[in-house]
């Protein structure tokens, strides 16, 4: 953090002594975003610095992730930690960097997010198949590209992707290629359902996205599987896919509001 700071001008002359304290799982939960945004602003504040710009703090963590620890992430996850708000969906815009917020509607209480954590160890992404798949989404854009017009494949449009899709010869960019621009789909609709309210239909989306995480983008794994099982097996689940780089960690649960003890019963059993 010391060394990312420097590298951007500013001046470090104070130190410190710190302890961390932390509840979250071993995998998936964006630790290592939390770390190093809480570390930037910590060593930021005791060197007398204030009111930093948000995304600046936000691209030196991602920074010292790819630097220091190797692991070629996105913005997403210090995104949401630098910016999200109590009582708002939070929407991060990759294409222009933009961040907004949409209230979340009246009936936002009956509803609750649970962590379901499969005890399997994951130390980074940097050894993970996210690396792999980060590097297969650029062989898309490095071998067609130029081809079909695209920087990126967020760019890719209805009419590209259908004639992308009969171009590419190898199966696994085709998947990989599917995931992309499905879960792209994805998003406006579930947008839209969160606004109205619409939980049930947010979480079949997250259903969606969780199986073509696993058939497409061949990223989940027999714990995330198993564990999936059993959160869907309880009736108040409306929708779960697991969470982080994938293969090992967390899988998270869009749920009605009601007494755990079925769901835990399901997990001390089940998994």
């Amino acid at each position: 953090a010391v060394y990312i700071l420097k590298k951007h001008h500013f001046e470090i002359k104070n130190g410190m002594n710190g302890i961390l304290i932390g509840k979250i799982p071993e995998g998936g939960l964006s630790r290592s975003a939390s770390l190093s945004i809480n570390l930037i602003y910590s060593i930021l504040e005791i060197n007398g610095y204030k009111n930093i710009d948000t995304m600046k703090i936000v691209d030196m963590a991602q920074e010292m992730e790819i630097e220091y620890i190797h692991s070629p992430c996105g913005k997403l996850d210090q995104v949401m930690i630098a910016f999200g708000k109590a009582g708002f969906l939070t929407l991060y815009s990759q294409k222009d960097g933009k961040v907004s917020y949409i209230q979340n509607p009246k009936n936002s209480h009956e509803i609750e997010l649970v962590i379901l954590d499969t005890g399997t160890k994951r130390h980074g992404l940097a050894g993970t198949d996210y690396v792999i798949r980060k590097k297969e989404c650029e062989e898309i854009v490095d071998i067609y590209g130029k081809e079909f017009e695209f920087k990126n494949l967020n760019e890719i449009t209805p009419k590209t992707y259908d004639c992308l899709f009969e171009e590419i010869g190898f199966f696994n960019l085709r998947s990989r290629l599917k995931y992309i621009y499905e879960s792209k789909s994805r998003l406006p609709l579930m947008i839209n359902f969160w606004k109205t309210g619409n939980f049930r239909k947010v979480g079949e989306l997250m259903d969606l996205d969780g199986i073509s995480l696993r058939d497409d983008y061949d990223l989940s794994g027999l714990e995330l599987e198993s564990m999936l099982i059993c959160a869907r097996a309880d009736k108040n689940v409306l929708g779960a896919r697991l969470s982080g780089g994938g293969r090992v960690g967390a899988c998270i649960a869009l749920r009605k509001k009601a007494p755990l003890d079925f769901l835990k019963n399901l997990v001390e059993t089940g998994y």
